[in-house]
């Protein structure tokens, strides 16, 4: 991790193989949360219902916050798309114990979690990765 404060938080929107892959860097808190939810709002919009959540560089210490992505995810689920989020495994052991397994599917790498969305036998190569941005009008 890049010397940030431990409040700092930084969200980054890309594209791999067509999906986009919101990674999130830093410490979780409720205004970041607000941000994640309208990059996922704008994405649904945009048609886009398998989206991948990347929090494998996010500090631990309040992980159980993501549960207020619930309506994102239900509302994507509705289109029968889902969110995969990528972390660690201690990340995910204390997902778990948080009940959030229930509400995203757990991955442990980006490639997996595009395995997953792709429904590919095994993991792509080496995905072309592209950096994206979300226009407001």
């Amino acid at each position: 991790m890049d010397k940030s404060s431990p409040d700092e938080c930084r969200v980054v929107l890309k594209n791999s193989s067509g999906v986009p892959i919101i990674e999130v860097i830093g410490s979780i808190n409720e205004a970041n949360l607000r941000i994640i939810e309208r990059i996922i709002t704008a994405l649904e919009t945009a048609g886009h219902y398998n989206i991948v959540v990347n929090i494998r560089r996010v500090l631990a210490n309040n992980l159980e916050l993501l549960t207020s992505l619930a309506k994102c995810v239900g509302r994507i689920r509705g289109h029968y798309g889902n969110i995969d989020l990528v972390a660690e495994a201690a990340q995910i052991k204390q997902m778990a114990n948080d009940g959030l397994a229930r509400l995203f599917r757990l991955c442990t790498s980006e490639s997996q979690a595009l395995t997953r969305i792709k429904g590919l036998l095994r993991s792509p190569e080496e995905p072309a990765v592209t950096s994206a941005s979300i226009m407001e009008s």
